[in-house]
């Protein structure tokens, strides 16, 4: 493992949970859902332990048919990428860092990891009950 920066993910904006091949993660501040696809899971899951880069790099390469190189470069980008989205908080790796799982048995055909954002449930994801509470109670959206 590199002693480089350390991602994880951003618990205090962002829900995620995972769903055979792929993760749903929901980012609270602007109401976005995400699904990342087989490469975004098996990176998120090592982002979940706490990883650099490297760590993602390996997580892919676990996964995938794919050479080291092209795994590190594809790992860079979408970690970048998560970061820019907020849904990873970059710092310093957690001292009782678990393990990483056992890979698969067969690795798959390489795909780089992909992101897909939605912003159709935004309004749901941003009703603010606390502020939207007046003498009738609550729920009551404003007009």
């Amino acid at each position: 493992m590199e002693n480089g920066p350390c991602y994880v993910p951003n618990q205090r904006d962002v829900a995620h949970e995972a769903f055979d091949a792929e993760v749903i993660l929901i980012h609270f501040p602007s109401g976005h859902y995400f699904r990342l696809d087989e490469g975004g899971t098996a990176v998120w899951a090592a982002v979940s332990r706490g990883a650099t880069a490297s760590d993602a790099a390996a997580a892919l390469a676990a996964a995938f048919e794919v050479e080291a190189a092209t795994a590190e470069a594809a790992a860079a980008t979408f970690l970048a990428d998560l970061e820019k989205r907020g849904l990873v908080l970059v710092g310093e790796p957690p001292a009782d860092r678990p393990a990483p799982a056992e890979p698969p048995a067969k690795r798959a055909a390489f795909q780089p990891p992909t992101i897909e954002e939605f912003a159709d449930l935004q309004e749901l994801f941003l009703v603010d009950p606390i502020h939207e509470v007046d003498e009738a109670g609550w729920p009551h959206a404003k007009p």
